[in-house]
């Protein structure tokens, strides 16, 4: 069953009910569970963790009922689509719809330089290569809701690994590894000001896209992040409302299909593959999009096919689109079949675990609310 993104229950809801804390107006709806936890107190600490991949399917797998994550899990929301860290984390940081800030997918095809950028790292997709000096951040700026804050009274901090080079508030920490993130918090928390912590981890994501969801590694992992959650929320005041989501889940890849090895395939293409693996962009050439669609169907056939234009139409991305973010998307977009992935060039990782698609654990976060 493919889940859509529904943006009533959605992962830019959590910001737009932040913002509203922040005392700005917002045209997003906000989550109700959420904005009543928040307006309940005037809360010294409100603690937004987003773990990377750790979808409510990821946490029901590993964990049990009694484990403090699952404990406090009020509501599954939606990600966006393509499910994937950089369409997400532009979506949260931002406070706007895919179709607005058009950071789509890892692999983007920017028609300046006519050719896909790993725009998340800033490389050029398939090789080894930074991206030009400018292009994402001129083509495709965007800025964070949480640093254009109404509130004189509440403070925003960031704390990011060194990995992620945007999306900084004024006040910005650095760290490296779970415990250093929790210990970063707690030294906030500490503070006496009133503020909102916006914490960002790339585990369970990295290990899970190397080793697999459902490895013996992967559920160490997922078991380190609860037990330092509830480690941190034992030690934590009454003052504090923690806030935990993903970006979205990941499912387990047993199928690596090398599209970019289909020739005929690539006959019909007027550029280079790109999106995601799980969520891959076709541009055709001009007349030839049905032969395309039926040769598709026919070599793929558990594989969904989607005409761009009709999941533009049908809100997949919002309510708009801009111009970039059309260009992006192409002609058609490919979602593969359960437990597989295209790989879409000669370097592309052969992932174990992945995610970009519809599927309820790819789609599916939890939102975890906890205070004392």
């Amino acid at each position: 069953m493919n889940i859509f993104p529904d943006y009533h229950n959605n992962i830019i809801n959590v910001s737009a009910s932040l913002s509203a804390y922040l005392g700005m107006d917002t045209p997003y709806p906000r989550l109700k569970l959420l904005s009543a936890a928040l307006n309940k107190k005037a809360y010294k600490n409100v603690v937004l963790i987003v773990f990377d991949a750790l979808g409510y399917h990821v946490l029901k797998r590993h964990l049990d009922r009694a484990d403090f994550l699952l404990q406090n899990v009020r509501s599954r929301i939606t990600s966006v689509f393509p499910s994937t860290t950089t369409n997400a984390t532009a979506t949260l940081m931002s406070l706007s719809y895919p179709g607005e800030h058009c950071w789509l997918g890892w692999s983007l095809y920017f028609s300046e330089i006519a050719a896909p950028v790993d725009v998340f790292i800033k490389k050029m997709s398939g090789r080894d290569e930074p991206a030009p000096a400018g292009l994402i951040e001129s083509a495709i700026p965007y800025e964070c809701f949480y640093n254009h804050a109404n509130s004189a009274y509440i403070s925003v901090y960031t704390v990011f690994p060194e990995i992620v080079d945007r999306g900084h508030s004024k006040n910005h920490i650095l760290y490296d590894g779970l415990e250093e993130m929790f210990t970063c918090i707690s030294a906030l928390c500490q503070a006496p000001e009133r503020k909102l912590v916006f914490a960002y981890a790339p585990e369970p994501d990295t290990t899970m896209h190397r080793y697999g969801v459902g490895s013996v590694t992967a559920a160490k992992i997922i078991r380190e992040i609860n037990d330092r959650t509830a480690d941190f929320a034992s030690k934590a005041g009454d003052d504090t409302l923690l806030v935990i989501t993903a970006d979205h889940g990941q499912i387990d890849i047993t199928r690596h299909i090398e599209l970019y090895q289909d020739q005929k395939l690539m006959g019909f293409l007027s550029r280079p593959l790109s999106l995601e693996g799980r969520a891959t962009s076709f541009a055709i050439k001009p007349g030839q999009a049905e032969e395309f669609r039926e040769y598709f169907h026919s070599a793929y056939p558990d594989c969904a096919l989607y005409r761009a234009d009709e999941l533009i139409a049908s809100g997949v991305f919002g309510p708009t689109m801009k111009d970039k973010g059309r260009d992006f998307l192409g002609d058609f977009i490919a979602v593969p079949a359960d437990g597989a992935a295209f790989l879409l060039h000669g370097q592309a990782a052969p992932y174990l675990g992945n995610h970009g698609g519809l599927l309820p654990g790819e789609m599916e976060v939890p939102l975890i609310i906890w205070s004392k």
